[in-house]
């Protein structure tokens, strides 16, 4: 939640800077011109594209994050780490996988690990992408040399 957090901040505020010239043009245009132009925006699927690409780009963080690091900003917070099933660096393949399912599906994801759990408690796209987060002791949440 952390990142999530991050990064809708960071995009609401992006996506308002864009919307300026927008809003400028609107409400000095008419009544009718407003209008027409909320239905155009509306006809062409707009209010979907806020959404699609906040999923990208949390794909894109996760990915970036976890395939460098094993660590996103959440998970340096909370003292977790993303490795492969021996304890290594996952690499870009695995991290795509592993946050395609957090970033579009996380819901269903999420659900589907609980009902189908095993030992190691992995989500569905961890199991997937053969990848698991593990909780980091003390001593490795602090010491860099530990980064794999």
């Amino acid at each position: 939640m952390i990142d999530v957090v991050i990064v809708y901040v960071e995009l609401s505020i992006i996506f308002a800077l864009i919307s300026i010239p927008f809003w400028a043009a609107v409400s000095q245009s008419s009544d009718n011109a407003s209008a027409n132009m909320n239905m155009a925006y509306r006809s062409l699927g707009a209010p979907w594209f806020p959404s699609i690409t906040s999923s990208i780009v949390l794909m894109a963080y996760w990915t970036y994050f976890e395939s460098t690091t094993g660590q996103s900003i959440g998970k340096r917070l909370m003292h977790l780490r993303t490795t492969d099933m021996t304890g290594l660096k996952v690499n870009v393949k695995t991290a795509v996988i592993e946050s395609f399912g957090k970033a579009f599906l996380l819901p269903l994801d999420v659900l589907l690990g609980w009902i189908f759990t095993n030992r190691n408690r992995q989500r569905i796209f961890n199991r997937a992408s053969n990848s698991i987060v593990v909780k980091l002791n003390k001593y490795e949440a602090h010491d860099k040399s530990t980064l794999i």
